[in-house]
């Protein structure tokens, strides 16, 4: 398997990095840093001349970071999504191969309609979309050799086996999953691994400061491994 290194030496260390031609899924709280670690990943892959594609549903100044991080914001509707989606899959292979395409976050729409859903068959319909795009965004990773990561949030919080905001279609599609979680102290965050097809890395963490992140960007995380029980 390929990978993209993700310019986060503790990530790296236990992952590789991106891997290409799967779909990783990122999974974290609200606040928890998610899109301070892809954006500062984004950053560090694009200056190594790898074409970044960031779809951003929620508001994020991505494209602030790096005029070469090509940025798409979807934070309208779940139409905008779909579409934003829809004109990814329709450029040329030879723009996206070995490309790294950031979702973040993939539920973000579902999981406001969802709530509010009045019954359910428009439940229902919600799923159906969000399958398809994860569907679409899945072949077009398989045929492009990219290296695809999709964000969501955990269902509950503190419980280990939790389910994630999305269900069937964001844990069926994505063969590498990761949870980002606070930690007791303050800036520094544990990313473990939750699904991979090597048993052995399951439960391997490592530790991130965000405190610098959220103060430049531009700087990289370090970063310690560990084994969680």
């Amino acid at each position: 398997m390929e990978f993209i290194e993700t310019g986060i030496e503790g990530l790296d260390g236990i992952i590789g990095g991106w891997p290409k031609g799967i779909m990783t899924l990122l999974i974290g709280e609200t606040g928890v840093g998610k899109s301070t670690l892809l954006i500062t990943s984004a950053k560090n892959i694009v200056d190594r001349g790898v074409k970044v594609f960031y779809i951003d549903t929620e508001g994020n100044p991505v494209e602030r970071i790096s005029s070469n991080i090509v940025v798409e914001h979807a934070c309208q509707s779940m139409d905008s999504l779909e579409e934003v989606v829809e004109r990814l899959s329709r450029l040329p292979s030879n723009i996206l191969a070995n490309s790294l395409i950031i979702i973040d976050s993939i539920t973000y729409h579902y999981h406001a309609l969802i709530r509010i859903a009045r019954s359910d068959s428009e439940r229902d319909e919600l799923q159906s979309v969000l399958e398809k795009l994860v569907y679409k965004l899945h072949g077009l990773t398989v045929k492009n050799n990219t290296a695809t990561i999709l964000t969501t949030w955990p269902t509950s919080f503190g419980e280990e086996e939790s389910d994630y905001v999305g269900g069937f279609a964001v844990k069926t599609y994505t063969r590498l999953q990761l949870r980002m979680e606070f930690t007791e102290i303050d800036d520094v965050r544990s990313v473990k691994v939750v699904k991979w097809q090597d048993p052995s890395k399951y439960g391997l963490a490592v530790t991130v400061k965000l405190g610098e992140l959220a103060l430049n960007i531009f700087k990289s995380v370090g970063g310690v491994i560990k084994r969680e029980a």
